[in-house]
This record gives C-alpha cells, structure tokens and sequence, in this order.
C-alpha cells in the first residue's frame, strides 16, 4: 500500500482592495492620491500605493496575517483600519474609508443624551460621531466616539466643518440620530 500526504501552502495570493472619501464644508468626494500604506503588525512587510481617480486602492500578493492599513492625504486628518487575512481568503474588501478635511475652523460639539419620554440624563452612554448624513449605517462608518459622563454630558473636539451625523445606541438596540452642518462660522 502506497499512500499519500498533501499539504496546503498558505494563500498567498489575497487581494486587499477598498475606496477612499473625502469629507469637507464643500461636502463628499472621491479621494485621488491618497497614500494607502499597509504594514504587518510585525513589521516585516509594508507596501504602498495611492488611490487612483476613483478613490480606488489595491494591495495584491498579501500573505495571510494582520496588518494596519494607514490613509494619508495633504489637508486631511489621517486615519488608521485593522485588517485580518485569513488562510483561505482570496479577495478582502475594506471598507470605505473617510477622511475629514483638516483645514479651516475647527469646533466643538458638546451635547446631552436623555431619556426622549422622562427628559431625565443617560450617563454612560456610547455616543457616534458620523461624517455625513446617513441613517443606517455601519460600524465602519464611525468617526469618532464618546462615552456620555455622569450627567449625559459628550464631547466630540476639533471637528472641522462639514456634514455628520451623532448618534447614540438605545437599550433596544435601534439608533437615535440628528444630522446638522459645522459651516465653521
């Protein structure tokens, strides 16, 4: 009897891929030539490459492993996404990336969360701060977060003008939201 042992290599073909917006008082756009850098957690392997006219990016020859994708464009806040290639994935889509004009005035955004039917203050409450009107969304599209204090109190500071979105979780599950414009006025 003969037999017969197989063993498979590690993929070491996946793509990663995903697109890039811009966010300012002039509203959303494609973002051409941002730098997309990706480095492994280990910091053995970094590869770059910008964004093409349709805000579009792509990594391929990706090893399976964790790494750190970093966007970075003149005029913008940078931002940062955690990646996790598996094995057995071949194409892994990132999910839209915005980045937040860092030019012009800046303000703060203070607020209350409480209770819509007692008016009465929610401490401890997550609170999402979103670049641009939406109603459903995703994780992904969270910009920036906060914990309400003791008295409901949030605070989200340094925010340029532009559109967003706050939203808080309710203990239902279901997201309470308002949308408004910082003109930086």
């Amino acid at each position: 009897d003969m037999s017969f042992t197989y063993y498979l290599a590690p993929n070491s073909n996946s793509k990663i891929s995903g697109s890039v917006k811009t966010i300012s008082s002039d509203g959303s756009k494609r973002a051409e030539g941002v730098t997309v850098t990706m480095t492994s957690t280990g910091g053995n392997l970094t590869k770059r490459t910008v964004t093409d006219t349709r805000g579009e990016y792509e990594f391929t020859n990706v090893p399976a492993g964790t790494f750190v994708l970093t966007y970075v464009k003149t005029g913008y806040v940078s931002s940062t996404k955690n990646v996790n290639i598996k094995d057995t994935e071949t194409n892994y889509s990132v999910p839209q990336v915005n980045l937040i004009s860092s030019s012009g005035d800046v303000e703060n955004i203070v607020g209350k969360v409480k209770n819509s039917r007692t008016g009465n203050a929610v401490p401890s409450r997550e609170v999402y701060l979103i670049p641009y009107f939406k109603s459903d969304f995703k994780e992904s599209d969270i910009w920036k977060r906060t914990t309400s204090d003791s008295e409901g109190n949030y605070s989200f500071y340094n925010i340029p003008a532009g559109y967003y979105t706050v939203a808080t979780p309710t203990a239902g599950g279901f997201l309470r939201s308002f949308q408004f414009v910082m003109t930086g006025d």
